[in-house]
This record gives structure tokens, sequence and C-alpha cells, in this order.
């Protein structure tokens, strides 16, 4: 089983660096992955702009299969890709939706 250590550097991989989409730049400049029971939290921090956020995005139970085994690059990929596509979501929403504005925090 992999500790959250190994799948915060698995989803790393994939998910550091620039994210670029709809004219948006996002900068992904760490993660950090947080275990619930039977859940975990991705934490990021991005730059966009002259902002920088800190931002969490909560996993669906399903994607626990990370902590099973040997995780195949696959489901790393599919994971990491979700997360992004949240991560790029929350961005769009979070002036508008309660739900999405909770996820992130600005930094100074």
């Amino acid at each position: 089983m992999p500790s959250v250590e190994e799948v915060q550097e698995l989803l790393s991989s994939h998910l550091s660096g620039s994210v670029e989409t709809n004219g948006l730049k996002m900068i992904v400049q760490s993660l950090e992955i947080l275990e619930h029971e039977r859940t975990f939290t991705a934490v990021f921090t991005v730059a966009v702009k002259d902002e920088r956020w800190r931002v969490r995005i909560p996993s669906d139970r399903s994607d626990m299969h990370i902590f099973d085994g040997k995780p195949s690059p696959d489901l790393v990929t599919s994971i990491a890709n979700m997360l992004r596509i949240q991560l790029v979501e929350w961005w769009f929403t979070k002036d508008r939706e309660r739900q999405s504005a909770r996820m992130g925090e600005r930094l100074v």
C-alpha cells in the first residue's frame, strides 16, 4: 500500500507546472495530499496572474484505489486528470458558487 508521500509524488509528477486552458495560465507550485479515513484531499498552491491561492479539492471515494497495492499508471493519470479538471473548474466558478469559494483561499 503506497504511503501518502508516495501518492503525493505520483500525482505531483502529473500536476506540477503550468496548466493552460481557455485563456487561463495557472502554475501549480505545490501539491499536498491529506488522507482521511476513506477519502483524501488534494491541497494545491497555485499562481494565477499576480495572485497566489491555496485550493483544497476533495477526492471521490473511488479515488482511494490509488492507495491500493501498486496503482497502475492509467489510474494515476486518470485521477490526476480529474484533479486538474476540478482545479480549473474551481478557478472559473469561485466567484459565483459558494461551494467553490470555500475551496480556495487567497494567499498574500
